[in-house]
């Protein structure tokens, strides 16, 4: 019997429930932010480490503004 590998987990693990607490859609959320909804999709869905390390600060930065926290607690995964 093969072992199965566990599902990596997205790399902005809080994303998701920092939204959904403020009561956004990923559209919403988008259009505050000024970014398109697919960028803020692969942010929410993406494992792969090397797509969110070509993530542009700016763009967390809008993320983190449009949601009223700091990127350090939007996105404290990029710290380790």
């Amino acid at each position: 019997m093969a072992s199965q590998k566990p599902k990596p987990k997205p790399p902005l693990t809080r994303l998701r429930r920092l939204r959904e607490n403020a009561g956004m859609t990923q559209a919403k959320l988008a259009y505050l932010a000024g970014v398109s909804l697919y960028t803020l999709w692969i942010l929410e869905h993406c494992t792969d480490r090397d797509e969110l390390d070509r993530t542009k600060l700016g763009t967390l930065r809008k993320v983190a503004h449009a949601l009223g926290v700091s990127v350090a607690e939007l996105a404290p995964e990029l710290s380790q």
